[in-house]
């Protein structure tokens, strides 16, 4: 499994963690740190997670973090 990471995706985690980033910094390079290890992990776990709310196809699934 191949994982790429678009413009898209860089822009919208880079307005994410600037946004958190407004209230702590060390809970924005933490969200980062957790986002990009369980990203990472889903090369060996590409089924993990909950199939997405929102798309019908069973392939796509919804990444949460713990808040």
């Amino acid at each position: 499994m191949q994982i790429v990471k678009d413009q898209i995706f860089i822009s919208s985690l880079q307005n994410i963690l600037e946004n958190i980033a407004q209230d702590s910094i060390s809970q924005a390079m933490i969200f980062n740190n957790e986002l990009e290890e369980k990203i990472n992990n889903l090369a060996y776990m590409p089924f993990k997670f909950r199939q997405s709310l929102f798309h019908k196809n069973e392939n796509i699934r919804d990444l949460l973090l713990p808040q």
